[in-house]
């Protein structure tokens, strides 16, 4: 009976809530100019630093999947050589696929925080 219980309570949201108090884990990109892939899997995304290093002002934008069909989780139009810190914290956001990014028309240096959840058994299935 302890298995049972001990086990749905893994299967459960409550389990969700439990990993996203869990440390982020930060993902670095140098120079992304061009739509990206930034992590394929499901995470908690809690947030990014960015810094715009173009003489213009860009659009950064984040997306739930692995294009830009899925969700939008961020939309930022940060000004020349402008550094920005977007943080949406606990319990953040809850991607199924992974976080696609969008670049128009700048380069970015940036780092992702996000809570990998991949790498937890018995998650509950996507939703």
């Amino acid at each position: 009976m302890e298995y049972k219980q001990r086990r749905y309570q893994r299967d459960s949201w409550e389990y969700l809530a439990d990993m996203a108090s869990l440390p982020a884990v930060p993902v670095p990109f140098t120079g992304l100019a061009a739509n990206q892939q930034l992590f394929t899997g499901r995470c908690i995304y809690l947030g990014a630093t960015y810094h715009n290093t173009a003489t213009t002002a860009a659009q950064l934008a984040f997306y739930d999947g692995l294009d830009n069909t899925g969700a939008a989780i961020f939309n930022g139009f940060p000004s020349a050589s402008q550094w920005s810190n977007q943080w949406f914290g606990q319990p953040g956001i809850l991607c199924q696929r992974g976080i696609f990014a969008v670049v128009g028309a700048a380069s970015f240096n940036l780092s992702i925080f996000i809570v990998p959840l991949d790498h937890y058994d018995n998650m509950p299935p996507p939703g």
